[in-house]
């Protein structure tokens, strides 16, 4: 997800993958409303932070 993404009702207005999280403004019918959802970064996720590098694959 990245700033100005569609969400159901309204888009996305900050990202911040270092402490997995995802702020968003909605309209619920004239009534704005600003949620914030965040993923758990336990020791199940941490394969997928920090610096990512990928190597070619082998041809055999």
């Amino acid at each position: 997800m990245s700033v100005g993404d569609a969400v159901y009702l309204g888009e996305v207005i900050s990202v911040d993958p270092a402490r997995g999280k995802v702020v968003a403004s909605l309209n619920k019918g004239g009534i704005l409303e600003r949620i914030e959802l965040t993923m758990d970064l336990g020791e199940l996720y941490n394969q997928a932070r920090g610096n990512v590098q990928l190597t070619p694959a082998k041809n055999y």
